[in-house]
């Protein structure tokens, strides 16, 4: 997420040199050194997160600010964002921001930026704090029925990047407000394993079995730890034991539904 002082004198030449995927886009260096012009509210979301924190106003500022027309939170900038994309890039996560911007333009949850992503996509590569993960989660359900990403996709992303605990309180999520959505665990487990390496895919493992197990029996979670324990100690991707491992786990969420 990137913005340029008005005053910069960086020029065209170098802007194309250091920002080429944003320069690709068609966004030159005039664009983005005015790209908060008359946008009163991506400008706040994107400055609140350098103020101390003691002098950080930006959610008083916002409420007051959603009142008038004139600045509409659904309009775009020069990349094709929202206010709802800015503040999720922004890395410091303040949930009375994110339901206030909800609140007055829930259309921006679903608005696609210039690379055509929603805001959802920053909000969980920025690993916030749980209640945001479940805040958004909750809110898609509800305004819209769906995600408006591939998780499955999302989770291979993350799996190559964030820690087990991560990944599990997003798989938390999804299973807690979009139980029946249906994630190809074995597919993502063979293309992490190709992209990582098997102790990424052994991470994954555990995270997609944690909310399962944790809702099983005693018995049944540690038949499934045993399984990932095995793959741990072997070093090695079992394509077979993984999908039993899968078998398993759909088995037993299915009895805990029915």
């Amino acid at each position: 997420n990137v913005f340029i002082s008005p005053s910069s004198t960086l020029g065209q030449v170098k802007y194309e040199a250091a920002f080429c995927s944003i320069a690709d886009l068609g966004c030159t260096f005039d664009m983005l050194r005015s790209r908060f012009d008359d946008l009163p509210i991506h400008r706040l979301c994107f400055h609140h997160a350098h103020q101390p924190l003691e002098y950080n106003n930006a959610y008083e500022l916002l409420k007051e600010m959603v009142r008038y027309r004139r600045t509409n939170g659904a309009k775009v900038d020069c990349l094709g964002m929202t206010p709802l994309h800015v503040l999720a890039c922004s890395g410091t996560h303040d949930l009375r921001l994110y339901r206030c911007l909800i609140d007055k333009f829930p259309r921006a949850m679903i608005t696609k930026d210039r690379w055509g992503e929603p805001p959802l996509v920053y909000v969980l590569l920025s690993e916030p704090p749980m209640e945001i993960i479940h805040y958004f989660f909750e809110m898609h359900r509800l305004k819209w029925g769906k995600l408006p990403i591939d998780f499955g996709e999302m989770i291979k992303t993350l799996a190559m990047c964030k820690s087990k605990g991560y990944l599990n309180y997003t798989i938390k999520a999804q299973r807690t407000y979009f139980p029946n959505l249906k994630v190809e665990w074995p597919g993502i487990l063979a293309d992490v394993l190709a992209c990582d390496g098997p102790q990424t895919c052994v991470e994954l493992l555990r995270a997609s079995a944690f909310y399962c197990s944790s809702r099983m029996s005693r018995d049944h979670s540690l038949e499934i730890n045993q399984m990932v324990s095995d793959i741990v100690e072997s070093k090695t991707y079992d394509a077979e034991k993984s999908d039993e491992l899968y078998r398993l786990q759909i088995g037993y969420t299915m009895l805990h539904h029915a």
